[in-house]
């Protein structure tokens, strides 16, 4: 395994990666009931030249006997596909919570303080319309 993590002075490639990933699986599931790899932000990713590699490595991770956790935004339909028979869980603020959020940014801001003054109209549809746009995200 050593040869793999030794640096050569560029980056490892995905299969180097994979091979790491799966020695520390099996050094690790005899003492472990589970051993869980957690990768976020996968919509973050490019699809072309990126999670068309890494959804494939992330099911050969699996069969290798890891949990896999993985974050995404809903749309990106590759991940959908991918995952269809994964469990899900849709997480997702409230238009309560992200009106509090916006208003905090606001109030900390000087510049939007300023900006927006005492008009509570205009904040309104301030908060009112960043809050729709947000869609619980």
């Amino acid at each position: 395994m050593h040869e793999v993590l030794r640096s050569r002075g560029k980056r490892p490639s995905l299969e180097e990666l994979y091979e790491v990933l799966r020695v520390l699986l099996k050094h690790l599931s005899p003492g472990y009931n589970r051993v869980f790899l957690i990768f976020d932000a996968l919509d973050e990713c490019h699809q072309g030249n990126q999670r068309k590699d890494l959804l494939p490595l992330f099911h050969r991770l699996v069969a290798d006997g890891a949990s896999i956790f993985i974050t995404s935004r809903y749309y990106p339909e590759d991940i959908q596909e991918s995952f269809k028979f994964s469990e899900r869980v849709e997480l997702a603020a409230k238009e309560m919570d992200i009106r509090t959020y916006i208003q905090e940014k606001i109030d900390e801001n000087p510049g939007s303080k300023r900006r927006i003054g005492d008009d509570n109209d205009f904040k309104e549809e301030i908060l009112s319309e960043l809050s729709s746009c947000a869609k619980g995200m």
